[in-house]
């Protein structure tokens, strides 16, 4: 969605930002600290959108992790199936037919 976005975020900050220098300037001026014409404004901006990329970048790496980890975890559970198991007077027993596992 930033991705999408950034670009007419970045168009609608830089007009925000050149007309508060306009506004800035002009009272100056008004003050008398300013004389002649507006001076051209820089073109970099004072508030970016990189600190947000970097944080929900981070946010959406460590979920990715996260998930895998518990996907691998899941998966390793159902692969090994316990051999044994405990009767009802709490003494484990083997998991095999009662005729040694012949048929």
């Amino acid at each position: 969605m930033l991705v999408v976005m950034g670009p007419r975020y970045t168009q609608r900050q830089t007009q925000i930002e050149q007309n508060l220098q306009k506004r800035q300037w002009a009272a100056q001026r008004v003050a008398g600290q300013a004389q002649g014409d507006f001076p051209p404004g820089k073109e970099e901006m004072a508030i970016t959108l990189w600190p947000l990329f970097a944080v929900l970048g981070s946010i959406l790496a460590v979920a990715w992790i996260k998930l895998i980890r518990d996907h691998l975890k899941r998966r390793n559970q159902r692969a090994q199936p316990s051999v044994e198991s405990e009767n009802d007077n709490g003494v484990a027993v083997d998991a095999v037919a009662a005729d040694g596992g012949r048929q």
